[in-house]
């Protein structure tokens, strides 16, 4: 079985397992051709969006998801990513309720304040 990869940017590909990186943004249509032993093959494609840098996920979770009047409420930040080869620099955090922004990984936040 023989492998020709077409990843849309002018790279190419012989091997199974293949990889590619572009330094340009845009939309790439990746190709796979394999052709068995008889020569016939069979293609495939497949559209990859390149973008200069990914906006970072924000995640958060709650130790309590009711609090009494007063009580304080834990949030962590922890679980929020940024792309490969970025740092997560700063966390605001805003209540609704309260309107207040706390920069920080850990907030403490007052339930009905």
């Amino acid at each position: 079985m023989s492998y020709a990869w077409n990843f849309g940017d002018g790279s190419q590909g012989r091997v199974r397992w293949s990889s590619t990186s572009t330094r340009r943004q845009g939309s790439y249509t990746v190709t796979l051709t394999v052709t068995d032993d008889r020569s016939q093959s069979a293609s495939t494609s497949k559209t990859v969006s390149v973008v200069l840098t990914p906006a970072p996920r924000a995640e958060f979770v709650r130790v309590a998801h009711v609090a009494a009047v007063n009580e304080k409420v834990y949030f962590n930040a922890a679980a929020s990513t940024a792309s490969v080869g970025r740092k997560i620099v700063r966390y605001d955090w805003t209540t609704a309720r309260a309107g207040r922004t706390r920069p920080a990984g850990l907030a403490r936040l007052l339930a009905g304040g």
